[in-house]
């Protein structure tokens, strides 16, 4: 499910919108990273010429202190074609390891289509 605006009183476009509108029109979009909508997921959707879009939620700042200064990086390995998403804080030296905090995510980076 894609976020929406939850309630906040603003115009212009929020979650599905910016689906419809945007990014689902262009065949260069593989990824969408985004934030501000407090949680973690991981939703992939085929755009409008077939490409596979990932959208990528982190968002930490509703946990304890503020976030607890969790993270969120990923690996790309070209010569697997595979990104790799952790979650991890540098405070607690932890990986969070839920399927929304650890996953890969495919993606063809050695070639064209």
């Amino acid at each position: 499910k894609r976020f929406d605006k939850l309630g906040y009183k603003i115009t212009g476009n929020a979650g599905e919108a910016m689906w419809q509108k945007l990014v689902s029109k262009h065949k260069n979009v593989f990824m969408v990273l985004c934030g501000h909508s407090s949680g973690e997921a991981v939703l992939t959707s085929k755009g409008d010429h077939g490409n596979q879009v990932h959208q990528v939620l982190s968002d930490y700042q509703n946990l304890h202190n503020g976030g607890e200064s969790w993270l969120r990086y990923m690996v790309f390995k070209p010569e697997e074609n595979k990104i790799s998403t952790y979650t991890y804080n540098p405070a607690l030296k932890k990986f969070r390891n839920g399927p929304s905090s650890r996953f890969d995510l495919d993606y063809l980076m050695t070639g064209s289509e």
